[in-house]
């Protein structure tokens, strides 16, 4: 494994970091359903991304990202603080993670 290598692998596992954080919200039934299934979605991607490297595992991790960010407002949660935090930050994270992966995918050449 190269270096490049291993910094997508750490990238890929900080954001299956930031996923597993999403999950459970008892309290709140939209914060927990829209953690759970955007936790499992960005889990899901971030171990694919780590065993085959393909940058729309990047662009997904992305779009995902910032429904996870916007999510407490378009799904009405704002009011649980705790959700609403966990949210934003997660999701700022693993955006800006997706985007770093991303434009590691583009701009650095890949040896063959």
């Amino acid at each position: 494994m190269d270096a490049l290598t291993n910094e997508r692998t750490a990238i890929n596992a900080l954001i299956a970091i930031a996923a597993v954080l999403l999950f459970g919200f008892a309290g709140e039934t939209a914060a927990s359903w829209n953690g759970w299934i955007a936790g499992a979605l960005l889990l899901a991607l971030s171990v694919a991304a780590m065993r085959m490297e393909q940058t729309w595992h990047e662009w997904v991790s992305l779009a995902v990202a910032l429904w996870v960010i916007l999510s407490p407002w378009l799904l009405g949660f704002t009011e649980t603080a705790s959700a609403l935090w966990l949210h934003v930050v997660a999701g700022s994270a693993v955006a800006i993670l997706a985007a770093i992966g991303a434009w590691q995918m583009h701009a650095v050449p890949r040896k063959v």
